[in-house]
């Protein structure tokens, strides 16, 4: 085989032990963190989590996902030849089609305009603070979009894990990427309570508040 031919193949392997190294550090931070980051967005292997995994973080079958990516990396290290990269081209192809899936079936569900909102709706990564406010529209006092969106990602996007004490502070999970957020009302002097605000909440503080409810375990 020619030099530069191997040259790439070697290159081409260690691009691939580079994500499986990338992807175990990503799961390690996942996994240690407090849940308010996003890390759900560097996952290499975003799919094969959403269709396995519904606890928020990588689960065996994630983790399971780097043994082929580094000993394909490995292979193509040692051994560049057209059969290793063939093998590594079709073990990328089996691991990289749950994403490919699992975006195929978001834009479907979520571009669409059945719902009234669009994914552009769901919360960023870096997001962390959703706060309604009641504005005057002509003679009448309504919720303004945030108040909207609030109610679109509580009824339809967040899984509901339980209230508080009073009843009124509620907290909710991402399924997307296992962030708490919580639900109050900061303005409950008003009349109906007042307008809506959707926190990211850490895991342990979610805990020791709703630890009473039950939640512990959930908010783990």
């Amino acid at each position: 085989m020619p030099m530069t031919s191997a040259t790439r193949i070697r290159f081409v392997g260690s691009l691939a032990l580079a994500v499986a190294l990338v992807q175990v550090a990503v799961y390690l931070a996942w996994r240690l963190g407090d849940g308010t980051l996003g890390w759900f967005l560097l996952d290499p292997r975003l799919g094969i989590s959403a269709w396995t995994d519904s606890t928020g973080v990588p689960g065996v079958a994630a983790w399971l996902s780097v043994a082929p990516l580094a000993l394909s990396g490995l292979a193509l290290r040692r051994s560049p030849s057209p059969f290793t990269l063939k093998a590594y081209m079709g073990i990328e192809s089996a691991l990289a089609a749950p994403s490919v899936a699992f975006f195929a079936l978001v834009i479907y569900e979520n571009l669409g305009s059945a719902h009234g909102f669009s994914i552009r709706e769901l919360p960023h990564p870096t997001e962390s603070d959703l706060v309604g406010q009641w504005v005057s529209v002509g003679s009448r006092v309504q919720g303004n979009g945030a108040c909207a969106r609030i109610e679109w990602l509580v009824s339809q996007r967040f899984e509901r894990l339980g209230s508080d004490e009073t009843g009124w502070d509620t907290l909710f999970r991402d399924p997307r990427d296992g962030r708490l957020w919580e639900l109050t009302y900061p303005q409950s002097h008003m009349h109906g309570g007042g307008p809506p605000r959707l926190t990211v909440i850490a895991q342990q503080a979610a805990a020791a508040k709703y630890r009473q409810h039950g939640l512990t375990r959930l908010c783990q």
